[in-house]
């Protein structure tokens, strides 16, 4: 999959950002992210270790750049549970996450709206700031629209080939 978002903000991390990823099982995924305007260039990778069921949540470790307003250079390491609510179309997620550039962790936090087949409000805090991401999905393709920090807005679109 290709992503590409833009945020309009003065920070050089967040403001351009691609990623390319590749789906190596339907557990494991990893690819890069590039963010130009940091120069900079890192490894990302989720690994589902469980899939939700009735019963249990879905448990995801991963790494990727660490959240949106820190420095470049920095990556964070998560353990992710979420769990959509019956047959109702919220599904709330919860994260413990290592960030390099606090040297500690944080608790990341936030909710799946899904707004008919092909809309999904997310709302979340990323354990120091509020953002809302409000996307439109196709059938490979995807175009959202983001508020980071819940102030400045930004665009993203991606393509599954």
């Amino acid at each position: 999959m290709l992503s590409q978002r833009y945020v309009d903000t003065r920070l050089p991390r967040p403001r351009w950002r691609t990623t390319l990823d590749f789906r190596f099982s339907p557990t494991l995924q990893a690819g890069i992210e590039i963010n130009p305007s940091a120069e900079e260039v890192g490894f990302r990778g989720n690994w589902f270790a469980v899939r939700e069921t009735p019963r249990l949540p879905a448990v995801v470790f991963g790494t990727s750049s660490d959240r949106i307003g820190t420095p470049p250079g920095n990556q964070c390491y998560f353990v992710t549970f979420s769990k959509r609510w019956g047959n109702l179309p919220i599904a709330p997620y919860f994260s413990l996450n290592y960030s390099e550039f606090e040297r500690g962790v944080n608790f990341p936090f936030g909710v799946s709206l899904s707004i008919g087949r092909e809309w999904l409000l997310m709302p979340m805090y990323d354990g120091h700031a509020s953002h809302t991401v409000l996307t439109w999905s196709g059938r490979n393709e995807s175009i959202g629209l983001v508020l980071a920090w819940n102030r400045q807005f930004g665009i993203t679109i991606s393509y599954g080939f």
